[in-house]
């Protein structure tokens, strides 16, 4: 009961809030409008609306509470994100049709309104983002909750997983930070191309009908845009927090899809608005949302290596099967699933794998989901559970607030290769092939060029400081080529910074033989006398691949891609490792920083394989951003 008296005192001071930040938005709005002169503030008027606002708003959210509560019994409920938009645009209107009719009485012209509009969903958005001012932890639109006390406190009492607060932290935060990114990027754009003077803006939604529009509601009315899209293309979805590139392409879908459509909206109200100030929101926004983003999910990466903000997970199958998917689930501790039991056909004691116990058969299957406070279940290739108990424990899971993730049989594939169809019922898995030509092979190259050409000019005095000491600390030649086996088994000179005396070559079969790894296709000698004193530096730093950027640029190796390997290794490949030839070798590559030498072979090839298969231009940009981090730690490199 202590729970539901302090949401509803909570809910209470979000009204109050509600009302201040109208009054304020009004406020501002009128001011904007006509061009920041105090004396054209009417009080009372602005006073007056802000109270009518902030009651439609309790009025419109108790509406709209009662809908969402019925709707919410089908399973189609509108989400607390989407709903407040409703709610205020609601008001908004109201406000409008009131100020039309009532401009004597209250004179507030509707383009106050309209301006004002905006302004008050962003910031309610972020008020609603900041749980140490109000513990709203239920997204309260100004309305009432459709459950009753008491069902609320059975429901905290039978469910306790269901809460997920660190989703619910997470998201606010970053939602707090997107408000403050596109703002700043809007406003800091507006002010370095037109200063603090006041600029208005021709509009003409109707033709030889001019209406001037100061630039602020421009501001306001792109930053509004932009965050309503940043919601709509679900860039703060928990599916994608902490893993892949999935959230990074929602950034950059939606950011593009909001100045597309506010170029859209300039063109139809013939508005001329300043390329300049566009040519710096839109880049300036982007970059620090995407910067932002990366942060964050260091953040939640450090969280969860400490064990925090995970998914107590439970997984299901057959135990011959479950051992394969549970080392999978378990080597990405940053995909946040904590493995806490397995459910396997027996429910014998035995740990599946150290440290993971079976905990249940699966008849005893969800008490074992209520014993744990599990909040996945993942269900893989368990041919003893039908069609029809997959269904019910979908029910039964659905009623504790409890994910249901199955699997298929399918390791190393990339998401974006994998498609669901449903037909009749039954969703069918299409996998689509590793793209090894077409537009995808040509945006690479186009890449690779580009990129190779700038850094090769860029980087000219440090191949000039490198290549003088390499001459002056050793004698021979300055670079060093070596044929290396490339695209489709062709042989190529690939080039280096000599690290080594000359004659190195000759002595690696020794070498190898002692060490005892003759036989691995990875041919790397750990504390190797052959490398000179610099040599060692440079290669500490990965100074000495810098050459190779060459080849790129020639077309013999990409900036990503498995590492290109001699002769004598490659004829030690079996059939599948084979398949690494099938691209371009690179300057860098999955497993460069994931380890570098550090790893043993079968992990090694492993990751250049799922490379291979999956690999995509984001994917390399998401590799080269490693690599620089991967060369400063200098970890792994010998």
């Amino acid at each position: 009961m202590t729970a539901v008296i302090d949401r509803r005192v909570s809910s209470s001071l979000l009204y109050v809030a509600d009302a201040v930040v109208w009054l304020c938005a009004l406020f501002f709005a009128r001011l904007s409008r006509f061009k920041f002169d105090l004396d054209s503030v009417n009080w009372k008027a602005t006073v007056g609306f802000a109270i009518g606002a902030a009651i439609l708003q309790i009025l419109f959210g108790t509406l709209l509470e009662l809908y969402r509560g019925a709707q919410k019994r089908r399973n189609t409920s509108i989400s607390d994100a989407g709903a407040l938009p409703i709610v205020v645009i609601s008001v908004g209107a109201v406000l409008t049709a009131a100020a039309f009719f009532l401009g004597k009485t209250l004179p507030v012209a509707p383009s106050v309104v309209a301006i004002a509009i905006p302004i008050a969903l962003i910031f309610m958005f972020l008020l609603r983002s900041l749980p140490w001012v109000f513990n709203n932890r239920n997204g309260s639109l100004g309305g009432v909750s459709t459950e009753t006390p008491l069902a609320e406190e059975q429901a905290l009492v039978r469910h306790p997983q269901m809460s997920r607060s660190w989703e619910n932290r997470y998201g606010r935060k970053l939602l707090a930070t997107d408000i403050a990114i596109v703002l700043t990027s809007v406003f800091v754009a507006q002010f370095l191309r037109f200063g603090l003077e006041s600029q208005d803006i021709q509009l003409a939604p109707i033709a030889r009908q001019w209406t001037p529009v100061q630039y602020t509601l421009v501001s306001v009315t792109l930053a509004f845009i932009w965050l309503i899209a940043l919601e709509t293309g679900r860039t703060r979805d928990p599916r994608v927090f902490g893993l892949g590139p999935t959230e990074y392409k929602r950034v950059v879908n939606t950011t593009l899809f909001a100045f597309g459509l506010f170029a859209i909206l300039a063109f139809a109200t013939r508005a001329e608005v300043a390329r300049g100030y566009v040519l710096l929101a839109l880049p300036v926004g982007l970059v620090l949302l995407l910067i932002s983003r990366w942060l964050w999910r260091k953040r939640l990466h450090h969280q969860r290596a400490k064990g925090r903000n995970t998914y107590r997970t439970l997984i299901v199958a057959e135990r011959r099967k479950t051992i394969h998917v549970a080392k999978e689930i378990a080597r990405s501790q940053y995909a946040g699933f904590d493995l806490v039991g397995a459910v396997t056909e027996r429910g014998t004691n035995k740990d599946l794998l150290p440290g993971l116990p079976v905990v249940a058969s699966y008849e005893s299957m969800i008490e074992a989901v209520d014993n744990l406070k599990v909040d996945t279940v993942i269900v893989t290739s368990a041919d003893d559970i039908s069609p029809e108990r997959l269904r019910t424990l979908g029910w039964e899971l659905q009623e504790r607030g409890v994910d249901l993730v199955v699997t298929a049989a399918l390791t190393d594939i990339a998401g974006p290769r994998i498609h669901l169809r449903p037909v009749t019922g039954l969703p069918l898995i299409y996998v689509d092939h590793p793209e090894f030509s077409g537009r995808k092979l040509l945006e690479k190259r186009l890449f690779d060029i580009v990129a190779s050409g700038l850094l090769l000019l860029l980087l000219s005095p440090v191949f000039l400081v490198v290549a003088i000491a390499v001459k002056m600390t050793s004698k021979g030649p300055v670079f060093y080529a070596q044929e290396r086996i490339g695209l489709n088994g062709q042989p190529f000179k690939m080039f280096k910074f000599r690290s080594m005396i000359v004659g190195a070559d000759d002595q690696l079969k020794s070498l190898l033989d002692a060490q005892g790894t003759s036989d691995k296709p990875l041919h790397k000698i750990q504390n190797d006398p052959r490398i000179t004193p610099f040599g060692r530096f440079i290669r500490k730093y990965s100074i000495d691949e810098l050459p190779q950027i060459a080849n790129v640029f020639l077309g013999t190796m990409s900036l990503v891609g498995p590492r290109p390997q001699r002769e004598a290794e490659v004829a030690l490949y079996n059939k599948s490792h084979g398949r690494r030839l099938m691209v371009k070798p690179g300057v860098t590559g999955l497993w460069q920083v994931s380890g570098r030498s550090n790893l043993a072979w079968d992990d090694a090839i492993r990751l250049d394989l799922y490379y291979v298969e999956n690999w995509s231009l984001v994917g390399d940009v998401q590799i080269l951003l490693r690599t620089a981090n991967a060369v400063l730690n200098s970890d792994g490199a010998y």
